[in-house]
């Protein structure tokens, strides 16, 4: 069985964000110090009070009244001292702390180094900024810490701009300002197209929300760029094609299977659907309600050659619904995964020798091939991602998974 290891621990790490995204789920009021519980050496000299900064802005005030998300309580954490332990507490043992925020005073001088390398160009001079979208920081001890930066910029016409680039902040002094350069071919490219592709068997409920999914991204955004990949191992309870035919979809596909269902099988089949090799592929599951925003939520963390993307998704209680999200954020797993298709032929693709027919472990077994072929995870906590709880009967024919549930 794969599980959890060395190389992961180290090469595995979240990402911060600004501004604060609200993904903190503090519902379960005693674990507010999940992110420390689990490491007392981490609190030994100075504290919590060394470590946290409680975060008094508008919207915070709004969620103490009631008002506003579900999310009561935000700190900023000093990167400097908890990158290190990101991964052994946040990762591994709280499943409620969300994605760690950066304060003002550490996004803001990126941007406005940002603005002014922009401001040096004559094609960008002109350009005022209206305001930042986010800021992800990625952190590098040897090489300075990256960064996502997002801004919505005004032209001199009165024109809405959305700029988007990955760039090094090589000195993080506050006393000096930040010195930029881009990273060597770091780019995500904003018309790649995704496949969304699911492997199913006899789920005919969940094969209707998957594709009303679909729609509900395309009719929001109406980016063409998407394609949805359903392999089917003979379901005997819909016609898929025929949902398929009558679905509101830029593109689709079908692959139909013979045989027991098996999953890493079937992701490979769709995978091996895909011809152009610059396009991404989103590795995923069945029972999900998806953010509007999934599509260039992918495109922006997959780099090629460089970069997948692993976002975590949150598992809704029994009789929660996305109106009313209370769960916990699945952490444990890297089922969901963003990957262009040269990277995935690159790592050899899934593992449909070792996964035929068993639940589990082919996430760790391919994102220990991810790591070990050099390629960067990117892992955020994204909002609006909910993961349903749900049964395995009827998918996995004599598998050890039904057994126990019958």
């Amino acid at each position: 069985m794969y599980s959890k290891n060395t190389l992961v621990d180290i090469k595995v790490q979240f990402s911060s964000v600004y501004p604060n995204d609200y993904t903190r789920q503090t519902n379960d009021q005693n674990d507010g110090m999940c992110f420390y519980r689990q490491d007392p050496s981490f609190l030994a000299d100075k504290g919590l009070e060394g470590y946290l900064t409680e975060v008094e802005d508008p919207d915070v005030q709004n969620t103490y009244k009631g008002e506003g998300p579900f999310w009561h309580r935000v700190y900023d954490v000093n990167p400097l001292n908890a990158a290190s332990k990101q991964t052994t507490i946040v990762a591994n043992s709280c499943r409620t702390s969300g994605n760690i925020v950066m304060s003002q005073s550490q996004a803001l001088p990126i941007v406005t180094a940002f603005l002014k390398a922009l401001h040096s160009r004559e094609d960008t001079q002109g350009y005022s900024l209206l305001r930042v979208v986010n800021v992800v920081k990625r952190e590098d001890k040897d090489l300075g810490s990256r960064y996502l930066v997002e801004l919505e910029l005004v032209d001199p016409q009165g024109q809405t701009v959305l700029v988007s680039r990955y760039i090094y902040a090589q000195d993080e002094n506050s006393s000096k300002p930040a010195l930029l350069c881009s990273p060597k071919a770091f780019n995500w490219n904003p018309s790649a197209t995704v496949h969304i592709i699911v492997a199913v068997k006899d789920q005919a409920r969940w094969i209707i929300q998957f594709i009303r999914e679909m729609e509900k991204i395309y009719q929001a955004t109406g980016d063409k760029n998407f394609n949805v990949i359903i392999v089917d191992y003979n379901s005997s309870d819909i016609n898929i094609e025929k949902r398929l035919e009558m679905a509101k979809l830029p593109s689709y596909k079908l692959k139909k299977m013979g045989g027991n269902f098996e999953r890493s099988g079937g992701l490979q089949a769709g995978i091996d659907l895909v011809e152009d090799e610059h396009s991404i592929l989103f590795l995923c599951d069945l029972h999900l309600y998806y953010p509007v925003t999934i599509i260039n939520s992918i495109r922006k963390h997959c780099v090629e050659g460089k970069m997948v993307y692993a976002p975590v998704v949150m598992r809704l209680d029994c009789g929660a619904s996305p109106r009313t999200p209370n769960g916990f954020w699945e952490i444990a797993g890297y089922g969901l995964m963003g990957i262009y298709k040269s990277d995935m032929d690159r790592i050899g693709g899934m593992n449909t020798v070792e996964f035929k027919d068993k639940w589990g472990g082919e996430d760790w077994e391919l994102l220990d091939r991810v790591l070990g072929n050099g390629l960067e995870v990117e892992r955020l906590h994204l909002k609006n991602f909910f993961h349903h709880f749900h049964s395995k009967r009827g998918m996995w024919v004599n598998s050890n998974s039904e057994k126990k549930e019958k």
